[in-house]
């Protein structure tokens, strides 16, 4: 199927994972029966076009010598109508970029004045503001050199909000950008919402102390350890962190692109979203490095989620696929599902991670044509016994990786657990190829690792319905501690694996 992300201007066309295409494949895209296209990704964009218009594609797989194999299919797409302009440096807004003056009044308000036919615009500045609440119907266009810059005073995020971090609820600080309310029992609330261009930088390392260093009090006095000259971690820096905003947050939200911008250094996470739907990412790229929790992109309890052309160089996960965390998650039993990663790349982080907070249940993940070779993992399905839940129906194809793990997680397990340990099935690899070597984030260290870890939970709880298919252990001049582990699995099918490269090195 082919799909699109479409503006004024451009056309963001796309199409689904075909499972007669192979490493070393291609397409051809035809635009308007004239113009033809090669790219070996599963996107491509059309700028500089005219509005309200319309353009039909067709997409036709490649071989590896460039004949065309099948056709993947054909659609039409109309560009949208243009927007005013809503200059947040217009009166009556007056918003200053000059990355000193509190612009968060002045933004808000433009925000919230914004009618659907407009989208609230940002000229090359830097705009430093704290947490800005996004309606619905609400369009951020931000030029090239345009930053949105989140403060480090904790106090700008202030009052706090009900969110969910680390799998449970709580209060929490807001987010840089929040859009929506949580309610674990309901629907959609917020609709419609794009930000597109620019940067968006949060206030980073110093944010996140400060909130840990304010909520430490609390959170000492809430457990009568206020008087304790060692209090253990988990008082001290784990639990007070677990109040920190992100860097955007959806809740309840529905139809959300996020589009060709530069998300960085939120005060944990930088993209969550959480019980939400149709949520695209695209064209971006995600930073963190040397902010503690790190991550890039997490769906969270949330369906139809979209992510592609995008480059990750972060602290912690790239991608973190959660839905909740042990007894709370499992009973409100929210599942992540239908998320679809594709054409993405990580310069540093951990990789791709399902979990480690599931216990609402994951089902349905397909990653393809993703390079996560440089990062410290790469596959990581991360359970506990507490968590309760499922992770199944997992596809990577066509995906670079230092390795595969499916294995039990022992951190982050604090609390009361489910009444049954999860179950994990249908899992299914194709075109992989594996390093073998984990480079620890942020920094040049490397050490040697199981290729393929795959370990249940017990002999009547087994890792079920596992394929590898294709696989390359590249060896990339370090050998793997132990090339391939199972254990307690059931229905493992292995074919054609292959090594490259001088294991005695």
């Amino acid at each position: 199927m082919i799909s699109a992300v479409v503006f004024d201007d451009q056309i963001k066309l796309y199409w689904d994972y075909d499972n007669d295409f192979t490493v070393g494949y291609g397409f051809k895209v035809v635009k308007d029966s004239l113009e033809i296209y090669t790219t070996d990704c599963f996107n491509i964009s059309f700028k500089n076009l005219i509005p309200e218009t319309e353009h039909t594609f067709r997409v036709e797989m490649l071989s590896a010598e460039g004949v065309s194999i099948k056709t993947i299919g054909e659609a039409t797409f109309k560009t949208q109508k243009s927007k005013e302009n809503l200059d947040v440096t217009k009166p009556p807004y007056n918003a200053v970029g000059d990355g000193a003056t509190l612009c968060t009044k002045a933004i808000q308000q433009a925000i919230n004045d914004c009618k659907p036919s407009q989208k609230v615009y940002f000229p090359d500045g830097i705009y430093l503001v704290g947490g800005l609440d996004i309606k619905s119907d609400t369009e951020l266009y931000l030029a090239d050199n345009a930053v949105i810059k989140g403060t480090d005073n904790e106090q700008d995020y202030l009052p706090k909000i009900r969110s969910r971090f680390e799998g449970e609820h709580n209060m929490c600080y807001r987010s840089l950008i929040n859009m929506g309310s949580l309610d674990e029992k309901g629907g959609p609330t917020t609709f419609n919402i794009t930000i597109r261009g620019g940067s968006i930088i949060g206030g980073g390392e110093k944010l996140r102390q400060n909130i840990i260093n304010r909520e430490k009090i609390e959170v000492l006095k809430e457990n009568g350890l206020e008087n304790e000259l060692n209090p253990p971690r988990l008082y001290s820096s784990t639990i007070p962190g677990r109040r920190r905003g992100r860097l955007l947050c959806t809740f309840n939200t529905k139809n959300v692109v996020l589009a060709d911008c530069k998300f960085k250094d939120g005060p944990s996470w930088n993209l969550h979203f959480i019980y939400s739907e149709d949520i695209i990412t695209c064209g971006c790229e995600i930073a963190s490095h040397g902010i503690s929790n790190g991550d890039g992109w997490d769906p969270d309890s949330s369906v139809n989620l979209t992510l592609f052309d995008t480059k990750f160089d972060t602290g912690d996960d790239c991608v973190a696929v959660k839905s909740g965390r042990n007894l709370e998650g499992y009973n409100i039993a929210r599942p992540t599902k239908n998320v679809k990663i594709f054409d993405c790349n990580c310069i540093d982080g951990h990789g791709i991670a399902i979990g480690s907070e599931m216990s609402g249940g994951i089902d349905g993940v397909i990653v393809y044509n993703c390079d996560f070779a440089l990062c410290a993992t790469g596959i990581s399905v991360k359970t506990s016994r507490k968590r309760g839940g499922y992770v199944k129906n997992i596809s990577f194809c066509g995906f670079k990786a230092p390795q595969i793990r499916i294995n039990e997680y022992t951190g982050n397990d604090d609390g009361e657990g489910a009444p049954v340990p999860p179950y994990l099935e249908n899992f299914y690899f194709k075109d992989i190829e594996l390093t073998g070597v984990m480079r620890l984030t942020g920094t040049k260290r490397v050490e040697k690792v199981t290729a393929i870890e795959i370990v249940g939970y017990s002999e009547d709880n087994p890792v079920t319905n596992v394929t590898l298919k294709n696989i390359k252990l590249k060896y990339c001049g370090m050998s793997p501690v132990q090339a391939i582990d199972t254990y307690h699995t059931k229905n493992v099918t292995i074919e054609n694996i292959t090594a490259i490269g001088d294991p005695e090195n």
